[in-house]
């Protein structure tokens, strides 16, 4: 069993916060929150809390392994719950095949300067300049029917850096901004991490 993240809880089913099988038998269950809420709780937790974020952490933590195990032990809600997942994965599967289909090439790209954030700048700093402290980056981007566009940075973008034909190209969906309209764009260029 994996330890929460509460950054990225909110994302995560009931069956992933216990890190249970969405097949897992009542008994599995049992013993997945069990173990967790011994491991997380606040009681335990909250004493190598250095800070009162951290306290507010531990608590989320437990609070979510609580909310799962409330859901997932009662059958009448655990059915409820399965079937809105079910619902949930049929909306972006829908959304996926409703969607355009076009390649990182077919966009267009321009180097951009990303501002870093950085907690110890003041944005009032006169002697702030923004070009110096930023990172450049590519910017993809493609029109949208509505008139606004379709924008993702590179660092948002899956890598792809072989050059092999059996290999299947990743890809990532794109949603408009202004509406509803989304594009699954293939990555068929090489892209390089920012980083290197």
């Amino acid at each position: 069993m994996s330890t929460l993240h509460v950054e990225e809880q909110s994302t995560w089913t009931h069956y992933q916060v216990l890190g249970v099988a969405p097949t897992a038998e009542l008994d599995e269950i049992k013993a997945a929150h069990r173990s967790l809420a011994l491991k997380c709780h606040p009681d335990k937790k909250s004493r190598n809390a250095s800070t009162s974020m951290d306290n507010a952490k531990v608590v989320a933590e437990f609070e979510s392994v609580q909310m799962a195990w409330t859901c997932l032990r009662d059958e009448t809600r655990r059915r409820r719950y399965d079937q809105e997942l079910r619902h949930q994965h049929q909306k972006v599967t829908s959304r996926l095949q409703m969607a355009s289909s076009m390649t990182l090439s077919e966009m267009s790209c321009e180097l951009v300067s990303i501002e870093n954030d950085d907690d110890d700048n003041d944005d009032n700093d006169d002697n702030n300049n923004d070009t110096q402290d930023g990172e450049l980056q590519n910017c993809y981007t493609y029109p949208c029917r509505c008139g606004d566009s379709f924008e993702v940075f590179q660092d948002e973008l899956p890598e792809f850096v072989t050059t092999n034909i059996d290999q299947k190209m990743p890809s990532i969906l794109l949603e408009c901004q202004s509406c509803s309209l989304a594009v699954q764009v293939t990555v068929d260029i090489p892209i390089k991490s920012s980083s290197s």
